[in-house]
């Protein structure tokens, strides 16, 4: 119960601050940002690995989850740019 209560707020944590922080932010972004984050949760929960400075694997998940949300959403606000 613990892991899926963390899942469900840290999975929504990046979401709700780049909605609030953007003025539009990408559903596209949104998605692989959920994505990757859950995916690198769990592989790291399941495989038991001993991760650096012996942080949690919900950091990782984060910091995944915050990358790939501001380089998807950058690159689509740079592409739309480009095509106008």
């Amino acid at each position: 119960m613990l892991y899926s209560y963390s899942f469900m707020v840290l999975g929504l944590l990046v979401l709700v601050i780049g909605s609030l922080l953007l003025k539009k932010p990408s559903s596209k972004a949104a998605f692989y940002a959920v994505i990757a984050e859950g995916s690198i949760i769990l592989t790291l929960i399941i495989s038991k690995v001993k991760l650096p400075f012996e942080l949690d694997a919900n950091f990782y998940g984060i910091t995944a989850a915050l990358f790939i949300f501001t380089l998807i959403h950058y690159a689509e606000k740079n592409k739309l740019r480009w095509q106008n």
